[in-house]
């Protein structure tokens, strides 16, 4: 074999590799967020005398849900996954849900801006997990992967329906503790996770690689996700120079 196709075997091997990471890491995500938002059975079909509650997007529906419980109904207009909410167009009824809803759970951050003008449209109260966390527009609106933005997400939603739901105001609050105590758990894990990236790290030609499922990958591949972005890099590249 020549040098050229040793190269061009290295480097399909190691774009496979990196192929069975990312997949590996968004099933374990995906995995992650199912465990946080499924504590409480789905709402009967029958909505009558129930709270009317519009999620935008399915990442946060899990955890509204979850608070949420049999005392609302709760519906998510954008529950495809392999739809870009940036893409998105809302069709008539879409908007008309949204606008008669009583509450709207948003993403914000120019993610579903579409959803926050259907909401402009009706006299819902809103929740928005970037206005919650502090977010503003430009800034990364992938809030879900965010242990705060999900807590401060949360936080909103329940003090929404404890508002216009008082009479509901001890279940909510049960389920709320109970969704606090699940996301507490996955933030340990995940914590565990990242502890124990950074000690097997290594730095080479200025980037920290991690080992997973026994290949060589950059920090890159995980960013933010799990906290490993550049200032954990330098971190690293420090706690290894003392």
């Amino acid at each position: 074999m020549t040098r050229n196709e040793s190269m061009k075997e290295t480097l399909k091997q190691a774009t496979h590799n990196r192929a069975r990471v990312v997949a590996l890491l968004a099933f374990v995500l995906a995995a992650v967020l199912s465990m946080v938002g499924c504590s409480s059975p789905l709402a009967p079909s029958s909505s009558e005398g129930k709270l009317s509650v519009v999620v935008s997007v399915n990442q946060w529906s899990s955890v509204v849900k979850a608070i949420a419980g049999d005392n609302a109904d709760v519906q998510t207009i954008l529950s495809s996954p392999s739809v870009d909410a940036h893409d998105f167009e809302p069709q008539a009824q879409d908007v008309a849900r949204i606008s008669s809803a009583q509450l709207v759970v948003l993403n914000g951050a120019g993610y579903d801006t579409w959803a926050s003008n259907a909401a402009q449209t009706g006299n819902a109260k809103q929740v928005s997990a970037a206005q919650e966390n502090g977010t503003q527009d430009g800034d990364n609106p992938h809030l879900w992967f965010s242990a705060q933005a999900r807590r401060a997400l949360a936080k909103g939603v329940y003090e929404q329906l404890v508002k216009l739901d008082g009479k509901h105001k001890a279940d909510y609050s049960s389920r709320y503790n109970a969704w606090l105590k699940k996301e507490k758990k996955v933030e340990e894990e995940i914590t565990a996770i990242r502890d124990n990236l950074e000690k097997n790290s290594t730095t080479s030609e200025g980037l920290t690689y991690v080992n997973v499922c026994g290949h060589r990958v950059s920090c890159r591949l995980f960013g933010a996700r799990l906290g490993l972005d550049g200032s954990h890099a330098s971190r690293v590249r420090a706690s290894r120079s003392k």
